[in-house]
């Protein structure tokens, strides 16, 4: 026996019922309440369906004949009529089911929950991942052309696309490329923007673009930093000894406020240079005694020291010998004189010979015979005088004679009759002697 109930989801649409105004009028509760029963009874489930079809004895009598067995004419001229359906449930976002609003399963639609990958959808919004192509919800991409999952604008920033571009939007400095995001916007980075980006080394210094950094700021190299000393990251403060030209240096450590430079070493002035000689091209020369400039150990300009020549009076000196004068006094050299106690210019010993002083003592120093007082130098010392030197010197009033030596014959200088021989001395010339001297 077919029931009088069947499932309104195994029906078609066009039979399911719907109860005619009049029917309402003459259906009271207690007919409706066997209805519902005999429908249990024969048909073994409950009628309350989402919806049924319209039933009638034309029905019964068809599937009867369809099965073989005879009709029966009253029950084919009975009149049909409509029995009564429960109204069908709402749809819901968890009834298992695509129905209402929803774009596929239980999600899109009015549903909070969105669709996954592969799911229908009509708007991006209906799927997890925000993209909707051809009604198919799809993978999230960076290549999508939608701003969706935690991108800051079309397919970039966030986490996981490419830095954005300038103009874009973004949340983070790390969502542009540029590392600058102002209020929400990603910018050009700049020297003044008080973020590090670019090629900076610490904000706003270093890279190159950018002024070099101050002591302790970031760095690369050490052109990123003030002094040009890079040492493990962090910039140090310039020195005389840090193995890099900074500071007013005119080479490596050397010159302007550092200590003057070897030669061949660059300089801007002579001050940079040990020699005191910047030449030109700007490389110090080595120090001589032809410079015009007091360097080395020169005891002033090119004379003195280890020059071959010595300095003239009123130049510096440390010791006599840097003097022409042989006189150092209070590290001025002076002129040399008969009377300094000190044996210069032309003096053959101290304060005596040479064409300036007077002749020196025996046993003093001399050139020549002229330098002694004996006008007689051998072996370069003064000697006494004596009566056969072949020199009139001494108390000779003439070459060896007179004086303490023998008498002066005839002809011969003489001072009194005590230095001739026979005692005959006219007119400072020894005569012969006769009877009337």
């Amino acid at each position: 026996m077919r029931s009088r109930c069947p499932s309104s989801s195994l029906l078609p649409i066009e039979k399911r019922w719907v109860p005619p105004s009049d029917l309402t009028r003459w259906i009271s509760v207690p007919v409706l309440f066997i209805w519902v029963t005999l429908c249990l009874v024969a048909a073994g489930v409950g009628c309350a369906g989402k919806s049924s079809a319209v039933y009638s004895r034309s029905d019964a009598a068809s599937s009867r004949e369809d099965r073989g067995g005879a009709v029966d004419a009253a029950a084919v001229d009975a009149p049909a009529v409509d029995e009564p359906n429960i109204a069908p449930a709402a749809p819901t976002c968890a009834d298992h089911l695509k129905n209402g609003a929803e774009t596929d399963i239980d999600c899109g639609g009015t549903c909070t929950t969105h669709c996954a990958n592969g799911k229908s959808c009509a708007v991006p919004d209906d799927c997890a991942a925000d993209v909707c192509t051809a009604g198919v919800c799809q993978t999230v991409g960076c290549a999508d052309q939608m701003v969706n999952d935690a991108e800051t604008d079309i397919d970039c920033g966030g986490a996981s696309c490419a830095p954005c571009q300038q103009g874009k939007h973004c949340k983070v400095i790390g969502d542009c490329a540029s590392g600058t995001c102002t209020a929400g916007t990603c910018e050009t980075p700049s020297c003044t923007d008080r973020t590090m980006n670019a090629a900076e080394t610490d904000i706003d210094c270093g890279g190159g673009d950018c002024a070099a950094c101050p002591p302790q700021a970031g760095c690369a190299l050490g052109r990123d930093c003030v002094g040009g000393v890079c040492l493990g990251g962090k910039c140090g403060v310039a020195s005389c000894t840090d193995g890099v030209k900074n500071q007013t240096e005119t080479a490596v450590d050397c010159g302007g406020s550092c200590p003057s430079c070897a030669a061949d070493q660059a300089c801007g002035q002579s001050s940079d240079c040990g020699s005191s000689v910047c030449a030109v091209g700007g490389t110090c020369a080595a120090a001589s005694c032809g410079d015009s400039v007091k360097n080395a150990s020169e005891a002033d300009v090119d004379c003195g020291g280890t020059c071959p020549g010595p300095c003239g009076n009123g130049k510096a000196c440390v010791v006599a010998t840097d003097c022409t004068g042989g006189i150092c006094t209070s590290g001025i050299c002076q002129s040399a004189t008969c009377a300094d106690l000190t044996r210069n210019g032309l003096e053959t010993d101290v304060d005596c010979g040479g064409s300036r002083c007077g002749p020196c003592l025996t046993g003093k120093l001399c050139l020549v015979g002229a330098d002694c007082q004996s006008r007689v130098c051998t072996g370069g010392k003064c000697v006494a005088p004596s009566c056969t030197d072949a020199i009139r010197n001494g108390t000779e009033s003439d070459l060896n004679c007179g004086g303490s030596c023998a008498g002066c014959v005839p002809g011969k200088k003489c001072g009194n009759g005590g230095d001739c021989a026979n005692f005959v001395c006219i007119s400072g010339v020894c005569a012969a002697a006769d009877c009337a001297d």
